[in-house]
């Protein structure tokens, strides 16, 4: 899985990009941009706040995004 993918299972929990950013308390800037692929990498906090949101480990949303990497 990448993070695009990743952002999208989000978008489809809460209904609309702006509805995930609310909830999971990330900037929608951010979100946008990693949704479009403009920013490949979120930081450490933003996995932290995507793991919670889809109520998933922190190393097993790494570990997806590492899978799609290799």
């Amino acid at each position: 899985m990448n993070t695009p993918d990743l952002v999208g299972v989000l978008v489809a929990r809460y209904g609309s990009l702006n509805a995930a950013s609310r909830e999971t308390k990330i900037p929608l800037t951010t979100l946008f941009r990693l949704h479009s692929g403009e920013h490949k990498e979120p930081t450490l906090d933003t996995l932290r706040k995507i793991a919670a949101a889809l109520g998933q480990p922190l190393h097993e949303v790494v570990r997806q995004l590492e899978s799609d990497a290799t």
